[in-house]
């Protein structure tokens, strides 16, 4: 839920992106970052066992970590950039 809320608040108008530096400076941002960090608490067995299940709770732990590394260190706008969140060589790095 927390996610649509920023979605509506930060996307642009035209829907083609998100306002990274708004989005990190809001109060919405601080308890979807407090939310992120209690991925880490998640037990194991917690996740579902069913594949479809399952691959959309990691799907979704995903999206939930690239948009909070989005907004900490900014979307990576090029190839090199990109190579270096996606390897966490910006210093975005997550232990799930």
């Amino acid at each position: 839920r927390q996610i649509l809320t920023l979605y509506d608040e930060f996307v642009t108008p035209d829907g083609t992106g998100v306002s990274y530096a708004r989005l990190k400076a809001s109060l919405a941002f601080d308890a979807y970052a407090r939310a992120t960090a209690l991925l880490r608490e998640v037990p194991p067995s917690s996740v579902p066992v069913t594949t479809g299940p399952r691959l959309a709770f990691w799907i979704n732990v995903y999206n939930a970590l690239v948009i909070h590394g989005a907004a900490t260190v900014g979307f990576p706008a090029d190839a090199t950039r990109r190579a270096a969140f996606f390897s966490g060589q910006t210093g975005v790095a997550y232990s799930v």
